[in-house]
């Protein structure tokens, strides 16, 4: 019985692994200051998004990736994290950002509504926007181990 569970707890912890690893971890920096982000670019993925966390670090945040520019909305359903919101186009420059954005505890949410069409979509911590100083315009350098 005492080598079954052994043999399940190393399964768990290697599934758990094979998991993390599958998830792609990059940055998106401006000026000095970088953000590790979780990219998601599966319908999937980007539905799950970063409902049911509890937290976020400082200098993480989720990175939605579309096949092109088009207008992706947003809503905040079993959120825990108030969020900014950042859309960027293909040239990586921020088209939009909403600030604040909180998170719905309602059964009907509210959809946040982009200003532009974008490939990517940034969240990060509620107030980071305004903390690194971004606005509309701004390019940011995305570094990464492949093509995004």
């Amino acid at each position: 019985m005492f080598i079954k569970l052994i043999l399940l707890v190393s399964l768990l912890f290697q599934i758990y692994w094979l998991a993390l690893a599958g998830s792609i971890q990059e940055k998106i920096c401006y000026e000095e200051e970088c953000i590790n982000v979780e990219v998601v670019n599966t319908p999937k993925e980007r539905a799950q998004g970063l409902m049911f966390r509890k937290q976020l670090g400082q200098n993480e945040g989720m990175l939605f990736v579309f096949k092109g520019e088009q207008k992706t909305y947003f809503w905040m359903k079993n959120m825990f994290i108030p969020l900014d919101i950042i859309w960027i186009n293909h040239d990586k420059k921020i088209v939009g950002v909403k600030e604040h954005v909180q998170p719905c505890v309602q059964k009907e949410c509210n959809v946040v509504v982009p200003p532009e069409k974008a490939k990517y979509v940034l969240e990060i911590n509620a107030g980071r926007v305004k903390e690194l100083g971004l606005k509309v315009g701004d390019s940011l350098d995305f570094f990464k181990s492949h093509n995004l």
